[in-house]
């Protein structure tokens, strides 16, 4: 009987343990694709590691995420991240990927020093390794400028796509076919990325904080599904600044978003497609020169005016803004901009009737004089008024 009594115990025991395992690791029972997805959703490579070690059945589940994102700000030595990176690209599965971010941006110094050569040849390593598995989207943060200008430029970094020196195209078409969305930040495009002709599906092209050489930004000719392109506090090089303009050449552009300088230079930008433009900008900019959008349906305009804005620095920013925008079917001022101007009625007054003939639409705060302004302007015989928040 007592034989029977401790059978029946450690039978109950056993099952009691069984219901709790199928509780506890239920996770693991996630269709595969819907793990995936999950794991996407996390803010970078090391934390998917962790997470694919909180279940039995999700260990090697970080070896199929389509989504591979490495950042040097989650680790406190540049050493632990090179190595983290080495061992993710070792023993990943041979699968596609979908999007990958290498994000080497140095927040402080750091000792002993690392080799620009060292850190250039981690990034080409990366980036090989997502065209060489059909990336769609792919960002390549390097790290900050010092005196003597940025250390990486587009040839070293993407070596497989320019020209080899001997006129020969050294990259294999079927590695870069798949490439959509590429994003860049402290990289110095020149040279290399004009000579650039192996992204035939790229897209969109977003730059922060790079360099263009003597000739401006021209994007090649030979993507003509480049049809977007976002700049943000972009500048020519010390040598090519002495022009005071800087080129944006983009005959295919449809949509083309600002945000700051250019280095205080003007811009100048050809791109007679464009059909929407977004500006963030300050007064005290240089402005643009020789720019208008023929075919421009939306323009989207924020804009700040420094302490030591003067008038005529801000009316002839003003001025030249004007003329980009002239073309525009609907445009949306932010509240920043609406009181800029605002606060410069004599400068409405003295445009040209001829400007924005061709305006339908305008969102803005309520302001009858700045609404008088684009209504009288505006040949449209019903100008659709929104009095949007700014």
């Amino acid at each position: 009987m007592n034989n029977d009594n401790a059978y029946g115990k450690r039978r109950r025991a056993e099952e009691e343990e069984e219901a709790n395992d199928a509780t506890t690791d239920r996770l693991s029972h996630l269709p595969t694709l819907i793990l995936h997805h999950i794991l996407s959703f996390l803010k970078d490579t090391k934390s998917v590691v962790r997470t694919s070690l909180l279940s039995r059945g999700w260990r090697n589940a970080w070896k199929q995420v389509p989504v591979l994102e490495f950042h040097r700000s989650s680790f406190r030595r540049a050493t632990e991240f090179d190595g983290f990176v080495d061992r993710v690209l070792s023993l990943r599965r041979d699968l596609n990927l979908s999007k990958v971010v290498y994000d080497d941006t140095r927040l402080s110094p750091e000792t002993p020093r690392i080799r620009k050569s060292d850190i250039i040849d981690k990034q080409v390593k990366v980036i090989n390794y997502a065209l060489s598995h059909d990336v769609r989207h792919l960002v390549v943060r390097s790290w900050e400028a010092n005196e003597r200008g940025l250390p990486c430029d587009f040839s070293s970094i993407f070596p497989a796509c320019c020209n080899n020196g001997n006129g020969n195209d050294c990259t294999k078409k079927k590695k870069t076919d798949h490439l959509k969305t590429l994003d860049l930040k402290w990289i110095d495009l020149d040279p290399g990325f004009v000579a650039c002709s192996v992204f035939p599906m790229l897209t969109t092209l977003n730059l922060e904080r790079c360099e263009f050489g003597a000739e401006g930004l021209i994007l090649p000719a030979s993507i003509p599904l480049l049809t977007n392109l976002a700049i943000t506090n972009c500048r020519p090089k010390q040598e090519a600044a002495t022009r005071r303009t800087t080129k944006v050449y983009g005959p295919h552009l449809l949509t083309l978003k600002l945000n700051g300088g250019m280095g205080g230079c003007k811009i100048e930008v050809f791109a007679p497609k464009l059909e929407s433009f977004t500006l963030l900008q300050d007064v005290t900019s240089e402005g643009f020169f020789n720019t208008t959008f023929p075919a421009l349906d939306r323009a989207d305009v924020a804009l700040t005016e420094g302490h030591y804005c003067t008038k005529p620095r801000a009316d002839h920013y003003l001025n030249s803004l004007f003329q980009v925008l002239c073309n525009a079917k609907s445009l949306k001022l932010d509240r920043n901009a609406f009181q800029i101007l605002n606060n410069r009625c004599e400068f409405l007054e003295q445009q040209p009737s001829t400007h924005f003939k061709r305006l339908e639409s305008l969102i803005l705060p309520p302001n009858n004089r700045i609404i008088d302004y684009f209504a009288k302007a505006s040949s449209c015989e019903k100008l659709n008024i929104c009095s949007g928040k700014g």
